[in-house]
């Protein structure tokens, strides 16, 4: 996917996590249609979370898409969590 796909994706797909109310993490599950129209078929507003090991989505596209190492992404989930709280 070129950078400008992937940037557009990315800006949709958090203009979409804002408009449903959405803390934290999320994950939207987008597939191309066949015209190569990317459509968005999915919002998991609470996605299966584990190590990349175990095949976790949200694990896997965090180190594949934007190398963010599991440790790294869980200390970002759990910051996100406490400035949330206060």
């Amino acid at each position: 996917m070129n950078k400008y796909v992937n940037g557009n994706l990315e800006l949709l797909a958090k203009k979409a996590f804002n408009a449903l109310g959405m803390s934290g993490y999320g994950k939207f599950d987008i597939r191309k249609d066949s015209k190569g129209v990317h459509r968005f078929i999915d919002a998991n507003p609470n996605p299966a979370f584990a190590p990349p090991e175990s095949d976790s989505p949200l694990a896997n596209t965090a180190k594949n898409f934007y190398a963010v190492p599991f440790p790294h992404l869980l200390s970002m989930i759990v910051q996100s969590g406490l400035r949330a709280k206060r």
